[in-house]
């Protein structure tokens, strides 16, 4: 991964906090699947 990625996924990330609990875990565990594809 390169920086602008890694800004990019921590800007969503502190976007989602100050949302409700449950959209931040949906976020991790999407991005968490989008990992894992081939």
């Amino acid at each position: 991964m390169n920086s602008n990625t890694q800004l990019r996924i921590v800007a969503v990330y502190q976007g989602f906090k100050t949302k409700k609990r449950a959209q931040v875990n949906t976020l991790l565990v999407e991005s968490k699947l989008l990992l894992n594809l081939p």
